[in-house]
């Protein structure tokens, strides 16, 4: 099944970090949650009890991040994940979070995870991952085309530039 159900922009303060500072105060989080509907049902019955509440995800991920302590975004993010596999049925989950304000210059840091139940295999939505087959390293081919685009641009900018030498001409 591929629907999913979503929190976008959850804001909450955490304790995580390796540095002195953020281990004796919060530092505000900003958490994505896509997780699988762990069943058909509740398009029939229309009823809570066959779906996962979503405000009982929020409040529950605010009171683990208020009670505990993390040392990475990783650890965190899987902490998160397993709460939804775990306690709430997920069948699959897909965790970001991104932690504000920590590095100047730069807009966000963070974190995304993909984690599935035991038994549950990958949804028809995940996007190309590269693949590695053998010691031969087959790249994702979104990644390939934007990179390739990116190599004949600056090929088309270094002719033009250079007075119509080309990249490869001395």
């Amino acid at each position: 099944m591929d629907d999913r159900i979503f929190i976008q922009g959850l804001r909450l303060d955490a304790m995580v970090g390796i540095y002195l500072h953020e281990r004796t105060s919060t530092n505000p989080v900003d958490i994505d949650l896509e997780f699988g509907v762990p069943g058909a049902g509740v398009y029939e019955s229309g009823d809570l009890v066959d779906t996962i509440d979503y405000g009982a995800v929020a409040s529950r991920l605010k009171e683990e991040l208020a009670g505990r302590r993390f040392g990475l975004l990783e650890e965190m993010s899987q902490r998160i994940a397993d709460i939804l596999l775990g306690e709430f049925g997920a069948p699959w989950v897909r965790v970001s979070i991104v932690k504000l304000g920590i590095l100047k210059d730069v807009a966000r840091v963070g974190v995304s995870i993909e984690r599935r139940a035991a038994g549950v295999a990958s949804p028809r939505h995940d996007l190309p991952r590269p693949a590695v087959f053998g010691d031969a390293y087959v790249p994702d081919p979104a990644v390939a085309w934007r990179e390739a685009n990116h190599r004949a641009i600056s090929a088309g900018y270094a002719v033009h530039a250079g007075g119509g030498r080309g990249v490869t001409d001395a």
